[in-house]
């Protein structure tokens, strides 16, 4: 058995805990995992030919994850990724912690233990030694943290996105497909949706927002809202205000909201342009414009759009928005191990290769 195929048994059983962070996953997965990214399961483990000459690929010998504090999964994907490289891995974590996460950690096996530290305050000599540098967060944070990292040291950055959803055929299937990528984590994370657009019109539209509106209240029923803030409460509120008012004054927008609450929220917009709402669980409903360019400005930012009904040639039709993942509806927050966060190949993107001949 490789060292790599040695250590990739450890991290299965030690990831089994975490298949809500990462999806379901054993050796022989990550094996396949390393073989499309790298070219071959022991990449790590050995030079093969590549061409003319032999190569084999190193990984970091020290990585630094710097996660935000939105969700932990960013935390479990990037610690995942570097262990199954066997990379040292530290990991800056958000000052108020990320509990799951840190639980985990604490109970990984001696093996695994030995190849990860965590800090809520970022230590300077974690930034002078890491090898790569691996950051979610703002593009602000992903700025500063540039400007404090020595020139040489590789950087793969994971800034601001958000996902969309788009309907082309309106059911009733869709509207429940659209309420849980929506409302599952309460869009804290890069992949939950924002907006929805929908084919056939203003009319279809708002018809498929009145549908939606009762599917989050039914998604709500059996999966409440964690409990929000004051401060996110009163964005919530003061969203809704103003679409009350641009209603009141003759705009083409209408509301839907949770009884005496702010548990969830869907607006209807004729107007295409996407821009980000207050978040936990509000939800804009858009036509879907004949020129995509109508998303304006905020469209480059575009992580992923869910399809109803998904296909190819549906995909095909999107291809002008600058997304770097298309799936189906309803499974936008549960990517598989081998997409390509924000367009990149996660382990490609983190190994250096040493060649010779």
């Amino acid at each position: 058995m490789t060292p790599t195929r040695q250590r990739l048994e450890l991290v299965a059983a030690a990831f089994q805990t975490a298949a809500k962070f990462v999806g379901p996953l054993d050796a022989s997965l990550l094996e396949r995992w390393l073989a499309a990214e790298l070219g071959r399961p022991d990449a790590l483990d050995l030079p093969a030919p590549c061409g003319e000459i032999l190569s084999q690929a190193l990984a970091p010998a020290k990585t630094l994850h710097v996660v935000s504090g939105n969700t932990p999964h960013a935390a479990f994907q990037s610690l995942l990724r570097g262990l199954v490289l066997g990379s040292a891995n530290h990991l800056k974590i958000p000052s108020a912690g990320l509990p799951a996460f840190e639980d985990f950690v604490a109970k990984l096996p001696a093996p695994l233990a030995s190849l990860v530290a965590l800090a809520r305050e970022l230590p300077a000599e974690w930034l002078d030694s890491a090898d790569l540098v691996i950051v979610f967060g703002s593009d602000q944070t992903v700025r500063a943290l540039r400007a404090r990292l020595p020139a040489a040291t590789r950087l793969v950055a994971h800034g601001h996105r958000l996902s969309i959803g788009v309907v082309l055929e309106p059911d009733a299937p869709a509207a429940a497909l659209a309420a849980a990528d929506a409302s599952e984590f309460d869009q804290q994370g890069c992949l939950s949706l924002q907006a929805i657009y929908v084919a056939g019109g203003a009319l279809t539209a708002r018809a498929f927002a009145a549908d939606l509106a009762l599917a989050m209240a039914d998604y709500q029923l059996l999966n409440p809202r964690d409990p929000v803030t004051p401060s996110e409460a009163g964005a919530i509120r003061n969203a809704r205000e103003l679409v009350r008012f641009r209603a009141a004054n003759g705009a083409p927008a209408a509301l839907w909201e949770s009884p005496n609450d702010t548990c969830w929220t869907v607006v209807f917009d004729a107007a295409p342009a996407l821009q980000p709402g207050p978040l936990n669980r509000f939800l804009s409903v858009h036509p879907l414009p004949r020129d995509l360019a109508d998303l304006g400005p905020e469209a480059r930012f575009l992580s992923t759009v869910a399809i109803h009904p998904f296909s190819l040639s549906g995909a095909g039709s999107l291809a002008a928005l600058p997304a770097s993942r298309f799936c189906p509806l309803g499974r936008a927050q549960q990517p598989s191990i081998f997409w390509h966060h924000d367009g990149l190949a996660t382990l490609a993107s983190m190994v250096t290769w040493r060649d010779f001949g």
